[in-house]
């Protein structure tokens, strides 16, 4: 069932969401993937309905995968929930500091 009013996602759900924004911060590709999540938006139901879909044909290779995404984008904070965190993860001085860390000057 669909959480309107910006209710939190189930954990599973969010644990998913946030390992899809720690692969794209890995790969520094916030910009693309926010961009791409916010054309996304208001064709959630189509790629939901999508995934579904191909799921049978998917299954072997890639297992219940597309399933736990259809299931996340069913969600209407979903996307939502991904572009704070991408957003959160582009805050300025976040590159400074990792610079820092990491022993780069």
């Amino acid at each position: 069932m669909a959480r309107f009013g910006g209710d939190p996602l189930a954990p599973e759900q969010d644990e998913l969401v946030r390992s899809f924004v720690a692969a794209v911060t890995d790969r520094h590709l916030e910009v693309p993937a926010m961009l791409l999540l916010e054309i996304a938006g208001p064709f959630n139901l189509l790629i939901q309905q999508a995934l579904l879909l191909t799921h049978p044909l998917l299954r072997p290779w890639i297992g219940e995968r597309p399933l736990r995404w259809a299931e996340v984008l069913e969600e209407s904070g979903a996307i939502d929930r991904a572009l704070r965190l991408l957003s959160a993860s582009r805050a300025p001085g976040k590159a400074e500091r990792h610079e820092r860390a990491s022993g780069r000057q």
